[in-house]
């Protein structure tokens, strides 16, 4: 080693770690404990609110309708009989429901056919009474008046405005109880309580036995009661609580098939115990720091953030195998332990600061989001990352010094300054075919953009959850045979207190209400217009003509005033219109799943409002959802614009050349189109998993790009011919780039177990995408560094051995 290179900062600094370890150790020891005491502050958010920024418009719109109308948020639990809901058995159940729900945390509301207020006519008098009489009442009677009185109840219920598709399937197997949440607002109910408590209340009526742990409830297909009983429990509060659920499950799923598959891995390429146990050394460390990052700052666990574990995972892993795949290369070769852990630092200290520098840029990218979530992801992931350098070099490495590692001697093991046959020979045929490689990747680069292009900007929150969830299962289920149970919600504004009285405002909404009964994904409309109506035909002796809004506001008021006053306590219409009767709301059940159909609705509606003559405004929680798609389109351009932009410029400072940086970024932007093709036929749209896909490989795949130009660039710095250059980095730096590269794609394959199906494609197409990145560095990359085939003198064994030093 020449004078010159023992200046330089990479052997200086790996000096002084081999030189004082006990310092070095002490030093990063104390790093650590100051980001893991932040660990008992670390809390955790998967409601709504989670997504948003408190100063996003969307939120702040959806607070003002809480503030108005209360809380949009349910539970609601699907009786099934397939005997029919309407004999005595079945009512018993859905009125003791009813009655149960109440006693449900945070329940403000419940809605079902035992207490739905049916309008109706009795001797020239308008009766608000329950659907369904009092069980008191019904178990007085004799059978055959019971079943007369079921049956004639069975036949209002069926023609009635607005119970069938809301209550009541339309061919009367299944009812629905409905519990409607109180406000939060600017806050949020604790999922966790109201679904525990719903789930102790299913558990009282199934007849099978369940585990104690009510988080597996999760993964029930149904409750199964007495009888042909079955129940389902979904709503957004199901929703909500579901995220958590997953996110817990997948972590205790996919981290110990992570484990085994590192462990297979660390055994299958190092074959000693050492091998296995010294990763660890970064790995729970980074981990948590990162985590105690995460306290300290205020960032909050939830389905995104849940992702940091596996990443980081992989990313130690990675970084333990490149220091000690060199580490027992230079022990294989003779060295003893301090000198190899020396050079082993010389070697890889500048390679894996830039690698870990260039992931943290593409995990940074993020923070240009709007989804908090996403935001969070990214900068604990990219803190992490470099968490995980700095344990790499100022603990791990000095480790390498202390411990009584025994590696022997190989005679015949490669040298540092000798390439492997084949490798030579692989870069020969390289060099001979390197036109043909070039121009095939050039068209199929143009062939993925094609098809990446036919892709769609979509999302479906009931599909984020895989197939065997019950939440999924049970809406879909409820759907089918009931109808919509998710609502868009339309707040109308009449202009001015009591406006909502006035028969020309309400026959506007009347016309809304009409248009969006006529949307094929609109099950059901409930607003205060269909309340009037009944009680107008009620007050005409149950006149079908008489089904209309009353042209006098005054007499439009007299029957809200009547209708008012007969409902029980908490069944008010305070939940349908503002105090000063100036505002009301349109609900509108939806079977809409679909982000991208279901914002080009909103739209359409707002539009078709405006046409009536209506000041609307489209809200709730599943517009909240939906309307998310936008963000997700912006963060996917902002992240990978910006990571593109700093990687390229990080590419070309460390390889010091303009034109050799940017011709690096070819072989890293290859991987992410052919991602994107991947993504079209896999059929997986960009949404909130898949947009995370292109930053974070292109911050990571960039990796093997760095220790490949780096250590190529040391050889012919020493006088190495490219071909020859090329050659020895395959066979000293490519078997960690190999072994690093399917440990990651290990890692984040294991995401293809996981429940919640955003992370699951997360998992699978990062793993494609690192898969095409080393395809891609080991053929595409060396084809345009090779160039065109030159005689050039063999350097000398000095200067070979003075490059690799």
């Amino acid at each position: 080693m020449s004078n010159d290179e023992k200046t330089t900062l990479s052997y200086r600094t790996a000096e002084f770690l081999v030189k004082k370890p006990i310092l070095s150790i002490a030093f990063g020891v104390l790093f650590i404990a100051a980001f893991v005491s932040g660990l008992p502050y670390l809390g955790s958010d998967f409601s709504y609110r989670m997504w948003f920024r408190e100063t996003d418009p969307l939120l702040q719109a959806f607070d003002e309708f809480e503030r108005q109308f209360g809380n949009d948020e349910n539970v609601v639990i699907a009786i099934h009989s397939e005997s029919g809901v309407f004999d005595m058995d079945t009512v018993r159940l859905i009125h003791q429901l009813t009655e149960d729900m109440w006693q449900v945390k945070e329940i403000i509301r419940v809605d079902s056919l035992s207490n739905f207020n049916w309008v109706h006519a009795e001797d020239d008098e308008m009766i608000v009474e329950p659907l369904i009489p009092d069980l008191e009442e019904l178990e007085l009677l004799e059978p055959d008046e019971l079943d007369s009185l079921l049956a004639a109840r069975y036949e209002v219920a069926r023609n009635h405005e607005t119970v069938p598709g809301y209550l009541l399937s339309p061919d009367g197997k299944m009812a629905l109880v409905i519990g409607v949440l109180k406000p939060a607002i600017g806050g949020t109910p604790d999922y966790n309580e109201v679904m525990s408590s719903a789930r102790m209340l299913m558990r009282k009526y199934s007849s099978e036995p369940l585990s104690e742990n009510l988080r597996d409830d999760t993964f029930l297909p149904k409750y199964v009661g007495q009888g042909d009983h079955t129940f389902y429990m979904s709503g957004s509060s199901a929703v909500s609580q579901t995220f958590k659920d997953v996110t817990e499950a997948d972590l205790e799923t996919m981290i110990p098939i992570l484990l085994l598959a590192i462990v297979a891995f660390l055994l299958i390429s190092f074959r000693r115990v050492s091998a296995l146990i010294l990763p660890f050394v970064i790995i729970v460390p980074s981990l948590m720091m990162a985590l105690g990052f995460a306290g300290w700052t205020g960032f909050k666990f939830n389905n995104l953030t849940s992702t940091v574990p596996h990443i980081l995972i992989a990313i130690g892993i990675a970084d333990a195998v490149h220091i000690l795949v060199t580490f027992f290369q230079f022990r294989r070769m003779g060295y003893e332990k301090v000198e190899a852990t020396k050079k082993t630092l010389d070697k890889n200290l500048l390679p894996t600061l830039l690698t870990s520098v260039s992931t943290t840029i593409g995990f940074f990218s993020f923070t240009t989001a709007e989804l908090v979530p996403i935001i969070g992801m990214g900068v604990l992931a990219g803190v992490g990352t470099m968490f995980a350098w700095i344990v790499t070099i100022f603990v791990l490495c000095p480790l390498l010094t202390m411990l009584p590692i025994k590696v022997k001697k190989e005679e015949n093991a490669t040298h540092i300054s000798d390439a492997h046959p084949l490798a030579i020979r692989y870069v020969a045929w390289l060099q001979k075919v390197r036109i043909p490689v070039i121009v095939s990747f050039g068209f199929l680069a143009v062939f993925a953009v094609y098809v990446a292009l036919q892709n769609e900007i979509n999302a479906d929150v009931f599909k984020y959850f895989s197939t065997n969830v019950h939440t999924r299962i049970a809406n879909f289920y409820i759907e089918d045979q009931v109808g919509g149970i998710s609502a868009i919600e339309i707040t109308i504004d009449s202009g001015e207190p009591d406006g909502i009285k006035n028969p020309a405002f309400l026959k506007k909404v009347e016309r809304l209400e009409d248009w969006l009964d006529s949307r094929y994904h609109i099950t059901k409309t409930i607003a205060i217009t269909d309340i009037i109506k009944q009680s107008n035909r009620s007050l005409n002796n149950e006149d079908p003509a008489a089904y209309i809004i009353p042209d006098n506001q005054e007499l439009v008021a007299q029957e809200l005033f009547l209708y008012t006053m007969s409902l029980p306590q908490g069944m008010d219409l305070n939940n349908r219109m503002t105090l000063d009767n100036r505002r009301m709301r349109l609900s509108a059940m939806t079977t809409m799943h679909k982000s991208a159909e279901a914002v080009a609705e909103f739209d359409l509606i707002e539009i078709k409002a405006k046409e009536f003559g209506l000041d609307a405004m489209i809200t709730g929680k599943n517009p909240l959802y939906h309307r998310m798609n936008g963000y997700v389109v912006e963060t996917f351009i902002k992240s990978i614009l910006l990571a593109v932009f700093l990687v390229s410029i990080l590419m070309v400072v460390i390889l010091r050349s303009v034109k050799l940086g940017l011709m690096s970024m070819i072989p890293n932007l290859m991987p992410l189109v052919f991602g994107g093709m991947f993504m079209t036929l896999l059929s997986k749209p960009l949404d909130i998993g898949t947009v995370l896909v292109a930053s974070t490989c292109l911050g990571i795949a960039v990796d093997d790009t760095v220790h490949f130009l780096t250590n190529y660039l040391r050889w012919r710095r020493g006088g190495a011919s490219r071909q020859l250059a090329v050659a020895h980095v395959i066979t000293h730096t490519g078997p960690a780039l190999m072994v690093t590269t399917m440990i990651l794609v290990a890692g984040f394959g294991t995401f293809a177990f996981a429940a919640f199906v955003p992370n699951i494609n997360f998992g699978i197409l990062t793993a494609i995408v690192l898969t095409t990145a080393i395809v891609t560095d080991a053929t595409l990359l060396p084809a345009l560094i090779l160039g065109k085939e030159q005689e050039q003198e063999e350097p000398s064994d000095q200067q070979v051995v003075e490059a690799a030093a």
